[in-house]
């Protein structure tokens, strides 16, 4: 159920997420819809059926096999993951901004040994409708021309947004990253850390003091960001 994240996914997403072909995604989806773990979200009127999780499949993607970390490896990669925030807000190349950051799950608690960290993320647009659309629609032929293939229309429509969503993932395993739809958060204790209408941060488990500048407000510099895109 991580592999196949707690979003909007098709058929096809889920064949490509775990390298599995069309006939065995679809064999899964049927699967994990009898389940109880995927419904089909009604709010999509495409003929490809859309699914996303129901609140006992974002319960199970929760759970963990990685093998335990440290509270100090848990604060050093919920340190990196805001640094990669701060590159996703400030660097023009991304066309939406990460408004919002909620840590929740064992992160909270006062264990010493975590399964991982428990990241939800508010994202947004970065322009006005119009202008948003432009930019997406100039991204979107800018990466095709280099030869990224859209096997469907919501892959091609939410290509931008998803970029965002895996460059602050970087294939890291200890952070578990969900959006702040996720009904998920309404059943556990949460607590904000980032949010840019607020005037101040709040960074739990760290020194915020010693931390302030490294965690909420990490820079890093124009080399880094070409790096991770190339």
């Amino acid at each position: 159920m991580r592999k196949i994240g707690d979003g909007n996914v098709s058929v096809e997403f889920i064949a490509e997420n775990l390298n599995a072909g069309m006939v065995n995604a679809k064999r899964l989806t049927e699967k994990l819809i009898h389940e109880g773990y995927l419904e089909i979200n009604h709010q999509f009127s495409s003929k490809e059926k859309i699914y996303c999780t129901t609140l006992q499949g974002n319960s199970l993607s929760l759970a963990s096999a990685a093998k335990p970390i440290k509270r100090d490896t848990a604060d050093k990669k919920l340190l990196e993951f805001m640094g990669r925030v701060n590159i996703v807000n400030s660097d023009n190349y991304y066309l939406y901004k990460v408004k919002k950051v909620v840590v929740f799950g064992s992160y909270l608690s006062k264990k010493e040994r975590l399964n991982d960290v428990d990241v939800a993320v508010e994202i947004v647009p970065k322009y006005d409708n119009d202008e948003q659309f432009r930019r997406n629609e100039e991204r979107v032929n800018e990466v095709g021309k280099k030869g990224t293939y859209f096997s469907t229309f919501l892959d091609r429509l939410f290509f931008p947004e998803l970029e965002v969503i895996k460059y602050l993932k970087s294939r890291s395993r200890t952070i578990s990253l969900h959006r702040t739809e996720d009904p998920i958060l309404e059943q556990v204790e949460t607590k904000t850390i980032y949010d840019d209408s607020a005037e101040h941060q709040n960074c739990p488990g760290l020194n915020i003091q010693q931390n302030e500048d490294r965690l909420c407000r990490t820079h890093a510099s124009t080399a880094t960001a070409k790096s991770r895109r190339a």
